[in-house]
């Protein structure tokens, strides 16, 4: 699938779902009318996506291979690209939207999907002003995460992913990390918007239901911005150690005046209010 221009700056660059979903997808399925994970031949799905249709699609690709390359056995060529993903655009018949909505939110596709028993978790792509998390679906996605986390053990909740890499594996861009937990710390998710209304209504109506409401689905995204600091701080320092003992220079971390010591990132459980 061409992505475009890869040149910075060029118009395909900034290409996004929609533009996909319009030029790509709809012309691809319109024969059949069928979603594309149908006319592709569909795979059991090992991830959920959560993403904001207005992200550059260039970006979304780079996010979502970045976090196949994280859960992807280390053995075997090519093992990321066997890993697979729920995407919305892909995934639901974009000729029946309708439908894969459902008469209520216990039958959309979203909450079917990532109640199935073999979604393994939810790989949210963020830009740089996390958008996805100012979409109402999209808060609805992360609140099913949230319960689903807090009923199956085996279940990875909320894993943040940009294009450089995956913030819970200590792998993304230091930038990149400050920025996005700069952001977070103020977005509040009850100001996330929709393009239907009573889609709204009925997302804060569920948020409102569960304990704590949505201060407690505000801690439940600070409580994953800040545990994946925690990792790309110790990724960052491990790497820096590294490299000063590479140039013969190790001693002079233990030299520094009240130099830190690293430990195992606590959970987010840890973390939580007493």
């Amino acid at each position: 699938m061409g992505l475009g221009s890869t040149t910075p700056g060029k118009p395909g660059q900034q290409r996004t779902m929609y533009y996909v979903v319009s030029n790509l997808l709809m012309p691809l399925t319109k024969k059949k009318r069928l979603s594309y994970a149908e006319l592709a031949g569909p795979r059991e799905v090992m991830w959920f996506v959560s993403h904001f249709w207005g992200t550059p699609f260039r970006h979304f690709v780079h996010s979502v291979r970045k976090h196949a390359e994280c859960i992807a056995p280390t053995t075997g060529r090519n093992a990321w690209s066997d890993r697979t993903y729920w995407v919305c655009s892909f995934s639901n018949n974009q000729w029946k939207v309708s439908e894969e909505v459902g008469e209520s939110w216990e039958e959309s596709s979203f909450y079917l999907t990532l109640n199935c028993g073999h979604c393994s978790g939810t790989a949210m792509i963020l830009d740089d002003e996390a958008m996805p998390l100012t979409r109402a679906w999209c808060l609805f996605e992360v609140l099913q995460t949230k319960e689903i986390k807090n009923k199956q053990s085996n279940f990875e909740g909320l894993w943040l992913c940009t294009a450089t890499g995956v913030l819970h594996k200590g792998k993304a861009g230091v930038d990149v990390a400050m920025h996005l937990a700069k952001r977070l710390s103020s977005l509040r998710l009850e100001e996330a918007t929709a393009s239907v209304q009573k889609d709204k209504e009925m997302i804060d109506g569920l948020v409102a239901q569960m304990p704590g409401g949505f201060e407690a689905m505000n801690k439940f995204v600070r409580s994953n911005i800040a545990e994946a600091l925690l990792y790309m701080n110790e990724a960052f320092s491990n790497e820096f150690r590294q490299i000063m003992g590479s140039l013969g220079h190790d001693q002079l971390l233990s030299d520094l005046p009240n130099a830190p010591s690293w430990h195992e990132p606590p959970t987010m459980e840890s973390m939580e209010d007493p």
